[in-house]
């Protein structure tokens, strides 16, 4: 179907205030019932509340003006023109009979928002993946996941199968992580505020909203320094607790990618530091900035279980998919909806 037969079937918009209860119906009725963002208004207001524009993209059939198509999405800010777009719960009704209506409302959405650069994570290998690689050119991967263990201990309750632990000698650390606690101490940060290469640029104001204000997860915020150039870099990490015991995720990155390998190592420390299980680093694209001299196992790599799920905890390997328009970015666990909590 082209342009323009598909708007005169549908009235396709931005949605406003005012939509907010047909839209909370039609993912009830479409989606899950107890989806956080059905039951719970208050977190629905603060994912995709914008002053009056709520974060969805919706398709209203023109002759009874029901909603027949949805996709929420995530505005990371802009800069100079670069506007990066997130998609989540793409949705389309089983009623409706036209074909391949998802794949106009991703476009639609890039239409809409002028995203310069577009991705979407846990994309479902099925029903989407095969459509956004053949119909709009996007290019469609899998998550990595690396991981440090903690040498210091003799059992492992999360993390199981062949559990690969590095026993390092000392050597002095290139980075210091130092943690920091407000949103004001990254405004002086030489990453924050600019583009850099191979990540979406995301503005103060998503991130203040996306880590600083959550109002479920408590997130630790990290500045990183590099003795050597002066380099610096920002990490956004969550704490899990499970099975009394604990995991350090890093769930999201600003700053220059090469740092991530010397960075493994003051994970390192900091697992055996705080008496965690290990760290992992879930993010797109490994391959073009960890290098051989840095300490992650990746999980592909080995015989090793390496739990992503913990609302429900659940015990096994799975292979994580995301679809981009921009395949040279590097994404990470915090990315559109990929740390959300879907249940509460």
């Amino acid at each position: 179907m082209n342009r323009i037969k598909f708007h005169e079937l549908y009235d396709v918009q931005i949605a406003q205030r005012a939509d907010i209860n047909l839209i909370r119906l039609f993912y009830g009725t479409n989606w899950a019932p107890g989806h956080i963002l059905v039951n719970d208004i208050n977190f629905l207001l603060f994912e995709h509340l914008e002053d009056e524009r709520f974060n969805f993209v919706i398709a209203k059939d023109n002759n009874d003006g029901a909603i027949v198509g949805a996709i929420g999405f995530t505005d990371y800010g802009s800069l100079n023109g670069l506007r990066h777009i997130t998609s989540t719960m793409l949705t389309v009704s089983p009623k409706c009979k036209t074909p391949l209506l998802g794949i106009h409302m991703i476009s639609e959405l890039k239409n809409l928002t002028k995203a310069s650069s577009y991705c979407g994570v846990t994309t479902n290998p099925i029903t989407l993946a095969p459509y956004v690689k053949r119909y709009l050119h996007h290019y469609s991967g899998s998550f990595d996941h690396l991981y440090v263990v903690n040498s210091n201990l003799n059992q492992y309750k999360v993390i199981g199968g062949d559990v690969c632990v590095r026993n390092l000698k000392y050597k002095e650390p290139l980075v210091t992580l130092s943690e920091i606690y407000h949103y004001d101490s990254i405004l002086g940060l030489k990453c924050i505020g600019n583009k850099q290469k191979n990540l979406p640029y995301k503005g103060l104001a998503y991130l203040n909203r996306r880590y600083f204000s959550h109002p479920i997860f408590k997130y630790r915020f990290f500045k990183v320094l590099n003795h050597i150039d002066g380099g610096e870099a920002f990490i956004v990490a969550k704490v899990e607790a499970v099975s009394e015991t604990s995991i350090f995720r890093i769930i999201d990155f600003i700053g220059s990618l090469d740092m991530i390998n010397d960075i493994s190592y003051a994970l390192y420390d900091l697992v055996r530091f705080e008496g965690h299980e290990y760290a992992d680093l879930f993010c797109t694209n490994a391959s073009s900035f960890i290098k051989e001299d840095n300490c992650f196992y990746n999980k592909a790599e080995t015989n090793c279980v390496v739990p992503h799920y913990f609302y429900p905890y659940y015990k096994e390997n799975i292979q994580v998919l995301y679809e981009t328009d921009c395949p040279n970015l590097v994404f990470f666990k915090g990315d559109g909806d990929g740390d959300r909590p879907n249940y509460r």
